[in-house]
């Protein structure tokens, strides 16, 4: 018997509760069911695409060096927004069932 492979990466359908942080979280972020989380997905979408831009200018050698260090703190702000969600995105990931 061949292992069953699950394609989805939450369980469909499933909202955590609202009324706890890690459910309010899990909703936001997997769910997507509160106010302003497709916002904040293609915020984060936004941010993949211009990280990727500022690395690939970065490594001009002939810009200014002002662009440079507002490369460099573009850069560190995603990082910093990118590892705040990602260690939410971890600690509400326990609400799905399929987790536990």
């Amino acid at each position: 018997d061949a292992p069953i492979v699950e394609r989805a990466l939450r369980t469909p359908g499933f909202e955590g509760d609202s009324s706890t942080s890690r459910g309010y979280w899990y909703n936001f972020l997997h769910a997507q069911s509160i106010r302003g989380s497709v916002f904040f997905d293609m915020f984060i979408n936004f941010l993949v695409v211009g990280t990727t831009i500022t690395f690939a200018l970065d490594t001009l050698d002939d810009l200014p060096s002002k662009w440079n260090t507002s490369f460099d703190l573009f850069e560190f702000v995603a990082v910093v927004i990118f590892t705040v969600e990602y260690a939410l995105r971890v600690y509400s990931a326990a609400e799905d069932p399929k987790f536990v």
